[in-house]
């Protein structure tokens, strides 16, 4: 079976030298791209601390919120809830732009069983 880099780091081999021989400096890491991180990010840019570095494990930027596109067809992914109700900021801008809906009733889920 052959092997591929899939991640910058799988094909640094070696030791520690070799790691920070291809380290990067930076005045502020973001740990997380999901809406939080990214937000963060966004306030240190536009307070003009533009030497940060936004870190993510998946492939990918949004955390919980993604969508899959397959031409026209849009299929929403996550963020079917907001964790913290209304002490969520996200919550009440969710609210007035008409995001909000009813709970669905467990007896309207449809088992893949």
């Amino acid at each position: 079976m052959e092997s591929k880099a899939d991640h910058p780091c799988d094909a640094i081999t070696g030791n520690f030298s070799d790691w920070i021989g291809l380290a990067e400096r930076k005045k502020v890491a973001i740990i997380g791209g999901g809406v939080a991180g990214l937000a963060a990010a966004r306030k240190l840019t536009q307070n003009r601390i533009s030497d940060v570095l936004v870190l993510e494990a998946q492939d990918y930027l949004g955390g919980r919120v993604k969508t899959y596109r397959e031409g026209s067809l849009l299929v929403e992914d996550g963020a079917g809830w907001i964790s913290g109700g209304s002490a969520n900021p996200l919550f009440s801008l969710a609210k007035r732009l008409g995001g909000m809906s009813s709970p669905i009733r467990k007896e309207s889920y449809v088992s893949a069983i």
